[in-house]
């Protein structure tokens, strides 16, 4: 139970934290085309999902 309060936070904090970051370079690297780099984003986030997917039975070090 105290690691599903530790898990819970951490994504709390990777949600802040990432949200910043997109943002940043959403408006740095792709300042006029909003929609190019919303559709990045998304394809880099997809790509992200499926390493974790290999990787999740490896364990909490790895992931």
């Amino acid at each position: 139970t105290t690691d599903a309060g530790l898990f819970s936070t951490m994504f709390d904090i990777g949600g802040v934290v990432g949200s910043a970051t997109i943002g940043f370079i959403l408006k740095r690297f792709f300042n006029n085309e909003g929609c190019l780099g919303a559709a990045v984003e998304t394809l880099l986030s997809a790509g992200t999902l499926l390493l974790f997917l290999a990787f999740a039975k490896s364990g909490i070090a790895m992931n």
